[in-house]
C-alpha cells in the first residue's frame, strides 16, 4: 500500500479457522492463576508456556509448526532438528 503501510481486511481474519477448546475450565483456572500471579508481582512463565501446549496440542501442530511459532517468541527455542527437517523448494 502507499507509505508502506499494511491495510487489515475482515475478509482475511473470516478464513481463520479458530477451535473450541476442550477444556474451558483448565482455561479459566490457568487464567485466574495469571492474573493473581501477575498481580503479585511473580512469574507466569510456566503458567503462559502451558498455554501454549495447549493450543498447540488443540490445533495438531507438528514440532517443526511449534517450533517455527516460538522462534518468533523466542529464537532461542528455533531447535536445530526442526531447520534440517524443513525443505524448501529449490525453483520457487
Amino acid at each position: 500500500m502507499l507509505g508502506d503501510t499494511r491495510e487489515l481486511r475482515k475478509v482475511f481474519f473470516e478464513r481463520i479457522t479458530i477451535k473450541p477448546a476442550n477444556d474451558e475450565n483448565w482455561y479459566k483456572e490457568i487464567c485466574n492463576s495469571i492474573v493473581t500471579n501477575k498481580s503479585k508481582g511473580i512469574s507466569t512463565f510456566d503458567f503462559e508456556k502451558s498455554i501454549d501446549a495447549k493450543i498447540f496440542d488443540l490445533y495438531e501442530l507438528t514440532e517443526i509448526e511449534r517450533s517455527l511459532i516460538l522462534s518468533v517468541i523466542d529464537p532461542e527455542d528455533f531447535s536445530r532438528n526442526a531447520i534440517k527437517s524443513i525443505s524448501f523448494a529449490e525453483n520457487e
